[in-house]
């Protein structure tokens, strides 16, 4: 059994080689690690040649880009690269996380229940990171679930993925591909999966793997967080929707509930537009995030993918 990391990493050297280090102390050994660096502007290209050198025990894939292709092209990168190269299972991630030493077996023990799994994580404060939702179709977005979905099962199944740990087995990659390079930045993971369910089990288990490093502005709502958002992250969020429901049409056949799902899509779109200005709002930010929400709608509604126009 072969397993592969792949870490796409963008002007954060630090946090990069910090989580090398986890991978290369896992209790269960890693086959190969893939890095994608995304055109970083900083020392990364130098500091990692170097890290490399100094860990020939490990076999590596390096790959150093002239062009920034977001989250979603780096992942797109390391998973072709992975899978050409043989590898049976591929656990992908952000470079600003660090992985606990009992990791990758705490997930290995469940690879005969899915094709896809998650495993829990760890905000920088300890407390549990809130990730268990599935993807509704028919409005785009996520449903989140209770965190007693633990106790009476130690693996819980959904429809959509995330690439801040997920480990992929190569069947997935055979059948539809890898991730979609035209998103950038945001949700390309949650398309990734709702994709690979029509054909394969997706679960987020209960084994502790991954330790966030990078926290976010907060503020308590109840069950979850909300968090600020940047212009980036909105204009990205309200654009790829126009790109993920090209995804969902392709599944449904119907002609009535193709027509339906547009409907209610586009409207839960506008719904987006509004909880984004609110959010804005709470954090006290005049603009509202108009500017960049009204760009990811003009770009979103003429089809300009990649990067930001």
């Amino acid at each position: 059994m072969r397993i592969c990391a792949v870490v796409v990493t963008f002007n954060r050297r630090a946090w990069l080689l910090e989580c090398l280090d986890t991978l290369l102390a896992q209790t269960q050994a890693l086959s190969g690690i893939v890095v994608i660096n995304n055109a970083s502007t900083d020392d990364t290209h130098i500091e990692l040649d170097r890290y490399v050198a100094a860990h020939p025990e490990m076999t590596w894939h390096i790959h150093h880009s002239n062009v920034n292709t977001g989250g979603a092209g780096g992942f797109a990168q390391g998973m072709q690269t992975s899978h050409k190269a043989g590898y049976d299972w591929v656990w992908v991630m952000d470079d600003d996380v660090l992985a606990r030493p009992e990791a990758l077996s705490g997930l290995m023990k469940f690879s005969s229940q899915a094709h896809i799994l998650h495993g829990r994580r760890t905000n920088p404060n300890g407390t549990v990171f809130y990730w268990q939702n599935t993807f509704l179709p028919w409005i785009g977005f996520a449903r989140p679930y209770p965190d007693s979905i633990f106790k009476t099962s130690d693996i819980w199944h959904t429809n959509c993925a995330c690439f801040e740990g997920a480990l992929i087995h190569r069947s997935v990659f055979d059948k539809i591909g890898y991730a979609d390079a035209r998103y950038f930045l945001a949700w390309d993971d949650t398309e990734f999966g709702y994709r690979a369910s029509e054909f394969f089990k997706i679960a987020y288990v209960n084994a502790m793997t991954l330790i966030r490093q990078r926290g976010h502005d907060n503020i308590d709502i109840g069950v979850r967080s909300l968090y600020r958002a940047s212009d980036m992250y909105r204009y990205f969020h309200i654009r790829n929707r126009f790109l993920i429901i090209q995804t969902i049409l392709q599944r449904e056949t119907r002609a009535w509930a193709r027509a339906g799902k547009r409907i209610t899509f586009h409207a839960f779109t506008a719904v987006l537009v509004v909880k984004e200005m609110v959010r804005a709002a709470m954090f006290k930010e005049w603009s509202l995030g108009v500017p960049s929400l009204w760009r990811g709608l003009r770009d979103g509604i003429a089809g300009k993918w990649g990067a930001q126009s």
